[in-house]
Parts: structure tokens; sequence; C-alpha cells
């Protein structure tokens, strides 16, 4: 009986994280009304599809090239989730946003740490000459096509 009465606890209890986990955004931000400040200013980011096979999911992304040093900027209001040294000695970074999540690849110095809450236009990297960075975003789990939500233009 006693193990029933446990099985039964843990059954709710892990039914009850997983419903955590799915939070819908709140209606003032959905992908219709999502603005992206461009990381990078005055430049144009380049869209491509991940070849299929080499990414999850086929999703989309942006990348950024640098032609001299200069600072990588936090596209929203947001919570760093995850800074992690990636390949290349270059540093990834995850930025949680309402439902969504942001990703950095190929930062080539972090100015942020976990847990930190950097606002819109705030440096959370350092490129190189020459780096590249790339930005791809997520709806919960759902890859979507950044540059559609960037505002970047020549300035």
């Amino acid at each position: 009986m006693r193990v029933t009465v446990l099985v039964f606890i843990f059954l709710l209890a892990i039914n009850s994280l997983s419903a955590q986990l799915k939070r819908p955004a709140p209606k003032e931000k959905r992908m219709d009304s999502l603005h992206l400040l461009c990381p990078v200013p005055g430049v144009i980011p380049q869209s491509t599809s991940v070849e299929k096979g080499t990414g999850y999911k086929g999703d989309l992304k942006v990348s950024f090239k640098s032609i001299s040093d200069t600072l990588f900027l936090a596209p929203v209001d947001g919570k760093i989730d995850l800074v992690t040294m990636g390949e290349g000695g270059k540093y990834e970074i995850v930025m949680h946003y309402y439902n969504y999540n942001i990703w950095f690849t190929g930062i080539a110095k972090s100015l942020v740490k976990k847990n930190d809450i950097p606002k819109k236009g705030q440096p959370i990297g350092k490129m190189n000459p020459g780096d590249e960075v790339e930005l791809l975003l997520f709806d919960d789990e759902e890859p979507v096509d950044p540059k559609k939500y960037l505002d970047c233009k020549n300035r």
C-alpha cells in the first residue's frame, strides 16, 4: 500500500514539474510583438539555415561578423541561463526572455555569468576582429528565424 501511495505521489510531482516547463508567454510577448535590438550595431546579420543533419532540427540562425574589436549587446532584457566554453575556445551564452531562448555562439570573451539579468543594449560579450557570432532563437523549444525579429540597420 505504501509503495502504491509513493508511486502515485511521485507521478503527481513529475506531472506538476513538466507542466511548469511549458510556460506560455504573455499575450504582449508573442512572436508577432517580439523586437530584438541588433547585438552588433551597424552590422547586417547574415541568415543561414543549418545544413540537414548538422544542426538541431534544421534550425535557422543569423551570424554577425566583426571587422574590429567590438562589444556584443543584449538584444532584450533577459536572464542569462548558461555561459560555457564552446568549440575553438569561444563562449556560448544562452539568454532567456519570457518564453524565448536566445543562443549566442562564438563570443570571444563573456562579460556576463549565469543568472545575470542584463538590460537591452548592455554588453554581454566581446568579439575580436574576424570573429563570427551566431544567434539562434527558440520560441519555447521551436526554432524560429531570428532575422525576422532583429532591428539591424546600417547607421
